[in-house]
């Protein structure tokens, strides 16, 4: 484990390419508009030209920002790591505002207490290999928030990924190309090898490496760079967590 974790490029430098796009590209947006749902009706952000500046730290394609643009969250704009997702998103719409960029080193691309919520929807979080990187992402998410303002970050619930675990799956696009997941628990990561395969071509193969921090444990984490819990939430409905629940869902105020 050690071994991959160490590599260079790490994983989400090389995963989010083209074949990730072939693999989500018709992902269901219930899930995405439920928790645009709690976020508004938790966060008292305000619409329009002169409303709340909003950043969806790791945005991928842009598909939530997409969405809050259309629901009137028109300073809200999207940075990812990956050159092929803003790229993929700019062909379809060259103005939807997302850039290539990283989520440790986010005052490069916003001034310093200029966004009033950041957003790390869907499991953007827990990729590094180590505390000290996520640490200064969050710091960076700091740095850029107003004072009083909001870090909302949808993270996985390690209890229930333990215990409802898909060890292997297999999906097959319209195009023919074959998707062979595995999963596995290593060294408190949920692990996912990734076999991609298209008829007389030579296989591909990826992983994905998230960090199963705990409730405690991200909380610490952000709490360590100046953030102050205000809510977690275990589902995009905003139950209560319990070890059950499918997410958990941090809303932290500076």
């Amino acid at each position: 484990m050690s071994s991959f974790l160490d590599r260079q490029p790490p994983w989400y430098e090389e995963w989010f390419d083209e074949n990730y796009i072939d693999l989500y590209i018709n992902r269901d947006d219930r899930d995405a508009a439920m928790q645009l749902d709690l976020i508004e009706k938790t966060l008292p952000l305000n619409k329009g030209p002169n409303g709340d500046s909003l950043l969806d730290a790791a945005c991928g394609y842009g598909r939530h920002v997409a969405a809050l643009l259309a629901r009137g969250y028109t300073k809200t704009r999207g940075i990812d790591l990956s050159k092929t997702l803003i790229a993929h998103a700019h062909k379809k719409n060259p103005m939807l505002p997302i850039k290539v960029g990283d989520i440790r080193t986010l005052e490069k691309y916003e001034k310093p207490q200029s966004i009033t919520a950041v957003l790390s929807l869907f499991t953007s979080f827990g990729y590094f290999a180590n505390d000290t990187d996520h640490l200064k992402a969050l710091t960076s998410m700091h740095t850029v928030l107003k004072q009083k303002g909001w870090l909302w970050l949808d993270f996985l619930n390690p209890d229930h990924v333990k215990s409802t675990l898909k060890h292997e799956n297999m999906k097959t696009t319209p195009t023919g190309k074959q998707f062979h997941e595995k999963r596995a628990i290593v060294k408190n990561r949920i692990v996912k090898t990734i076999t991609v395969t298209l008829p007389n071509a030579t296989p591909q193969y990826y992983q994905e490496s998230v960090l199963l921090y705990t409730k405690k444990e991200l909380i610490g984490l952000a709490e360590k760079v100046g953030f102050s819990p205000q809510h977690v939430f275990g589902d995009y409905t905003g139950a209560a967590i319990t070890k059950t629940s499918p997410r958990m869902i941090f809303v932290f105020q500076k």
